[in-house]
């Protein structure tokens, strides 16, 4: 019996590093395409734009006197740990995993045409707007949520 366990657990060691290794070992070229990818896609504006608008917003309830100091700090940060040459070898990298290099270049093709490179300057639009959406949803409709978790839980108040 002990031999069993032993070597069940032996086995699912050996499968898991198997499934790492096969989840990582990524073509170069499959790799380089994605790259392509996501240069193309406008990630690096969404970011500038996205940072941005988040320092802007975060730094809202700091006080005047420190607000300057705070948004440079913010900023500094974001573009030490998130600039877009910070992020692109990941996310080609995730690109890369979920989808074939085929297809990789397809996408690319879409995004440097006039639709595509529409596509990436209204993107971060509409992504806001759906938030908003998805927030009026809610808003309308939190009663009879609230409503529901109170029957649902009557112990909590």
């Amino acid at each position: 019996m002990k031999f069993q366990l032993k070597h069940l657990a032996v086995c699912l060691l050996i499968v898991a590093g198997t499934a790492a290794k096969a989840q990582t070992a990524i073509p170069a070229s499959r790799l380089k395409t994605a790259e392509a990818l996501v240069d193309a896609s406008g990630v690096s504006s969404q970011l500038t734009s996205m940072y941005s608008n988040m320092v802007d917003v975060s730094s809202a309830q700091v006080p005047a006197d420190k607000k300057a100091k705070f948004k440079e700090l913010m900023m500094g940060f974001l573009s030490k740990y998130m600039s877009y040459s910070a992020l692109k070898p990941d996310l080609a990298k995730l690109y890369a995993q979920e989808f074939s290099e085929p297809e990789l270049k397809q996408i690319t093709q879409f995004y440097l045409t006039p639709a595509g490179k529409k596509m990436t300057q209204k993107m971060a639009l509409l992504q806001q707007k759906g938030m908003q959406i998805g927030q009026q949803k809610m808003q309308a409709h939190l009663p009879e949520f609230q409503a529901q978790l109170k029957k649902a839980f009557p112990e909590m108040k």
